[in-house]
């Protein structure tokens, strides 16, 4: 019994090699070698696509060592070209010195050396050490000088506090004090004076306040935005509200420091984007964050 290949149909007689399918008309020798080349076909197709992923693979995999070999050699190289170019500046920095007092000690050295010959041992020995000692001593003079010349750098990089953020004596923020709260606490010429009390004692709370805040003068957040935007707001001909002064500013550097957290909780060029042009319209730090919380909701 014979199944043909190309439409299932079952053939009971004897099958030879020219036998054909009695439904279809098929030989089944010429269907059986035509699907078998099919089958070799496709398997040739498999193989050789897999051949050709693994040879992708293998190329691929090659170039990362190539790659991560190149970067292990530059960072193993990274010390030695480090140390090299330090001793190359130590080598100049020295030469320097050694060109600059090297005439000065060759003719010490020849006078000191003379005097001895001439019978003036005492004089010779004593001249010969401060010729030796001299170059060393000068060196190290030079060094001194240099280092005191950069902490004196260092320390001038920090500007004083310009005249403008300097604050007030205590008895000038009491004067102005006292004239607020007497004008708030005064009703038909008198002066409630349990609620003017309180009132001096709320303002001198803001004065030490003021004093506490106060220790951000040097930084330009507080110096160009947050100081001059409370101080315009609660400073009226001249009198302080050092209360409210000192709310204000209290918020401001809240502010400040919310804008730093959006900064690294968010993209921080977006959040700079949003809190600038809170700046710009509004000149206070507690408006910016005000943005940026409104726009992160």
């Amino acid at each position: 019994m014979k199944e043909c290949s190309k439409c299932g149909m079952y053939n009971h007689a004897e099958i030879t090699k020219t036998s054909a399918c009695p439904e279809c008309g098929a030989i089944y020798s010429k269907v059986d070698a035509a699907l078998k080349d099919t089958n070799n076909k496709s398997n040739k197709h498999y193989k050789a696509k897999q051949k050709r992923l693994k040879a992708d693979k293998s190329t691929k995999k090659i170039a990362v060592e190539a790659i991560q070999s190149t970067e292990k050699k530059k960072l193993s190289l990274l010390p030695g070209w480090l140390c090299f170019w330090l001793g190359i500046f130590s080598m100049v920095y020295s030469l320097g010195f050694f060109f600059l007092y090297l005439p000065l000690f060759l003719v010490a050295f020849v006078l000191s050396i003379i005097a001895m010959t001439q019978s003036r041992v005492s004089a010779g020995i004593v001249l010969l050490i401060c010729t030796s000692a001299l170059p060393v001593l000068t060196w190290a003079g030079l060094l001194a000088t240099q280092i005191s010349e950069t902490f004196n750098t260092v320390e001038s990089k920090t500007p004083p506090i310009p005249i403008s953020l300097k604050l007030k004596s205590k008895e000038d923020y009491r004067n102005g004090s006292h004239q607020i709260c007497e004008k708030k606490w005064t009703k038909r010429g008198e002066i409630d004076e349990r609620m003017y009390d309180h009132c001096m004692e709320g303002q001198m709370e803001g004065y030490h306040k003021l004093k506490s805040l106060h220790k951000y003068a040097d930084q330009e957040f507080y110096s160009k935005i947050a100081y001059p935007y409370c101080l315009k707001n609660w400073d009226k001909r001249g009198i302080v509200d050092t209360r409210m002064l000192s709310y204000c500013l209290d918020q401001e550097v809240e502010g400040m420091q919310d804008v730093v957290y959006y900064r690294k909780q968010y993209d921080a060029e977006q959040v700079n984007k949003i809190a600038d042009r809170a700046l710009s319209k509004y000149g206070s730090w507690k408006m910016a964050s005000y943005s940026l919380k409104k726009a992160t909701e």
